[in-house]
This record gives C-alpha cells, structure tokens and sequence, in this order.
C-alpha cells in the first residue's frame, strides 16, 4: 500500500495520459483499447502477468474536466509513476 493519500480524485492530468501509458508499458502493464460504450473511460491498463484492468476515467463522461480518477490499484500505479519522474 502507498504511504500517500488513498484519495483517487483529481491525481492525473488528462494531458498527461499518453506519457503516463508510456511509462506504465514500460513497467509491466499493457495499454487496452476503451469499450466504444464508456465514453468516461479514457484509459485502461492491463497487467502483462493478468489481472484486473487499471481504469482512468473522467467523471459522468465529461470532456471538459482537466483531471482523471481511478481506483486504489491506478491510485498506486500512479504514486509509483510520481516518485519515478522526481527522481
């Protein structure tokens, strides 16, 4: 469990989606094309050793909103991403 906060909201910037993919590929997760039908998903990650999905996605669809939210498994990928760009 990351010593950061647990709250999911507003961690990732929409601009910064494709690098965050990047990085994450390079990491052990796979980027996965977003079902035509969730239009709030704007990003889905697979463990290349299986497992669930890492789900980004924007609030009730909405486009104009300039940050992400994901669950506690995207909120631990994403603090690992953080701590990797500061160094």
């Amino acid at each position: 469990m990351s010593d950061q906060k647990s709250d999911s909201r507003g961690l990732l910037l929409y601009r910064d989606i494709d690098a965050f993919g990047a990085w994450a590929s390079t990491v052990g997760y796979r980027r996965e094309p977003t079902p035509p039908a969730a239009e709030h998903e704007v990003l889905r990650l697979r463990p290349t050793a299986g497992g669930p999905p890492v789900i980004f996605h924007r609030r009730s669809g909405r486009r104009e909103s300039s940050y992400v939210t994901t669950t506690k498994l995207g909120t631990e990928l994403f603090f690992r991403w953080q701590r990797e760009r500061a160094q």
